[in-house]
């Protein structure tokens, strides 16, 4: 590092956290799975959102 160049952390000490607002997706995941379930075809879902709103664990 040179002069007094000062380096961002890359790492967020608050990831895995609960949000201040958390919106609880069990409704919206069992909608999807019956969906699913009773769907006569194959389908796609794309799933968005910002980054950290929990798409992965979605």
């Amino acid at each position: 590092m040179k002069g007094n160049m000062k380096m961002n952390n890359p790492f967020n000490p608050t990831f895995g956290d609960i949000p201040k607002i958390f919106l609880d997706t069990d409704t919206r995941i069992n909608d999807l799975i019956s969906k699913i379930k009773t769907s006569d075809f194959a389908r796609s879902f794309f799933i968005t959102g910002v980054r950290g709103s929990g798409k992965t664990a979605f």
